[in-house]
């Protein structure tokens, strides 16, 4: 098979060889169609694909900076945040991703110290793919939550409601 990687993710695909995550092109592009098999092609249950997504990305951190670990805490209830605040990692890899420095980060959540922003960062910085894999679940998991949610009665029915109400 043989495929055409847009210029946009050349530069993406040539970055990741060269900096030895990846032995050449064909392992970088492989990476790349898993993530998508994991976020799109598998029958498994959302919630289940998360909750893996979170221990994978936490498991990662652990690899490459395991002091760090001891900072983050992944709740019972699910979120992942930052030890004794509830900010979540997510927030923070998501500002990182968008371009951010540490210290702007730190402007935006104050409470977190700029040395757990900075190792986060640094851990992002060298674990491109699986910040980026995490993300993308994360986002998904959060697009499935407001699809899925219970919107209420319709103004439709609310009428409805009211009109069986003051009619009796």
């Amino acid at each position: 098979m043989i495929a055409t990687i847009p210029d946009e993710l050349t530069g993406f695909v040539e970055q990741s060889v060269t900096s030895g995550r990846y032995a050449d092109a064909n392992d970088a592009v492989a990476a790349g169609l898993r993530l998508l098999q994991q976020t799109e092609g598998t029958d498994d249950e959302p919630g289940m694909r998360l909750v893996a997504a979170r221990h994978a990305l936490l498991d990662e951190i652990e690899k490459s900076d395991g002091e760090l670990c001891d900072e983050l805490q992944l709740r019972n209830d699910g979120a992942f945040v930052v030890l004794g605040h509830r900010v979540s990692v997510h927030l923070i890899l998501r500002a990182w991703s968008d371009g951010l420095t540490p210290s702007a980060i730190h402007d935006r959540f104050p409470t977190i110290t700029t040395n757990i922003l900075e190792r986060l960062s640094r851990f992002a910085t060298e674990q491109p793919i699986a910040v980026a894999r995490w993300l993308v679940v994360e986002e998904l998991a959060a697009e499935r939550q407001c699809t899925e949610a219970n919107r209420g009665p319709s103004l439709e029915e609310l009428r409805h409601r009211l009109a069986t109400r003051t009619a009796g």
